[in-house]
């Protein structure tokens, strides 16, 4: 269940509305002569601005069942909620809107479209940029990692099967199954800022008069990604390889 992009991304742990600065452009360096003065870099900052969003989940039962449940099942229980929780942020990561959620990587992006994935990834590496080139991966949806692992070339061999996903180029494609089927995202995930004001935390309830038990998760967090550092692409009809 667990997803690459997500892995990937810078998480930080900072109170408060933050302003997070990225170079988005700067002077090369240069050869000089022995005696001749070093220019001044020309630079140029810009933020991310980031909020705190709450994400929140319950999960209520009886005393009579925590008190007859067998031993593991709260814990059952507390793994459910933090898995919902965890698939919830990391699909804001991916897809979020940024309306009382983080801004996903793939928001105010077009995707680029081919019936062919191999096509594709060419397509998107080469809207990035030299700089944010560096470090970047391609991440693919289970269905486009299935028809890559099973492609079969005209010697009737299966090339990813045997060798893996592996690589295209110098560049590392992974699979992610929190991906919609046919996409594909391709970028550095250090580009992107997930800050946390408050880490996922589970408190307990106790209400008298219905006799339940609530257990809850909490987190607060939000993120975005430096602009132009993200490529979003989708397989169409037939992902053929």
């Amino acid at each position: 269940q667990a997803s690459p992009i997500y892995r990937d991304i810078r998480k930080l742990n900072v109170p408060g509305n933050v302003d997070f600065p990225y170079l988005f452009g700067a002077d090369d360096a240069e050869w000089y002569a022995e005696t001749t003065t070093t220019k001044n870099e020309g630079q140029e900052f810009k933020n991310i601005k980031l909020t705190g969003h709450e994400l929140a989940k319950a999960i209520e039962i009886t005393w009579k069942a925590e008190a007859m449940t067998v031993e593991g099942f709260i814990s059952f229980l507390l793994d459910e909620l933090n898995e919902k929780m965890n698939k919830a942020l990391i699909n804001a990561v991916i897809y979020g809107d940024g309306s009382a959620k983080p801004t996903g990587i793939t928001n105010g992006l077009t995707a680029k479209t081919n019936t062919n994935a191999i096509d594709l990834f060419k397509a998107c590496l080469g809207d990035l940029t030299k700089e944010n080139r560096v470090g970047a991966k391609i991440y693919v949806a289970s269905d486009v990692a299935d028809e890559l692992a099973f492609y079969k070339d005209e010697n009737g061999n299966y090339p990813y099967l045997v060798s893996g996903l592996g690589r295209a180029g110098k560049v590392t494609i992974e699979e992610d199954p929190f991906l919609s089927a046919g996409d594909v995202v391709v970028g550095n995930g250090q580009n992107y800022i997930l800050n946390f004001n408050e880490g996922l935390r589970v408190d307990k309830e106790v209400k008298v008069q219905p006799r339940r038990v609530v257990y809850g998760g909490y987190l607060v967090a939000d993120g975005n990604k430096k602009p132009g550092a993200f490529v979003y692409g989708k397989v169409t009809g037939s992902a053929s390889v």
